[in-house]
């Protein structure tokens, strides 16, 4: 197998393996692999490709494109979270120190 189609490949089963991570809340361990992936996926854009393998390359990166798309997709979702966390913690706060106030 040609190894730029070998490391298409590789990059596809981690973006599977990030966005597994994703759905179970395991961002340190999406975070491990990201890096790597993201240089793997790099070499691959930069390559030169054979004609005969252009096709199934192309069907591969889109693949990749997707579940990246949808980790990202549940990465804001955990981020808008955990804006309304803070954004609730500030308010106990500051109801706390009112409350602190009367006494």
């Amino acid at each position: 197998m040609n190894s730029l189609l070998q490391l298409a490949k590789s990059a596809l089963q981690q973006s599977k393996r990030m966005n597994d991570f994703a759905q179970k809340g395991r961002w340190d361990e999406l975070t491990g692999i990201q890096k790597e992936h993201s240089k793997e996926v790099e070499k691959i854009m930069l390559a030169e490709a054979d004609e005969e393998i252009k096709t199934e390359l192309r069907m591969l990166l889109i693949e990749i494109k997707e579940t990246n798309n949808q980790t990202m997709a549940l990465a804001e979702i955990v981020k808008q979270e955990l804006v309304q966390e803070k954004k609730n913690l500030g308010q106990a706060v500051k109801m706390q120190k009112a409350l602190d106030a009367f006494k």
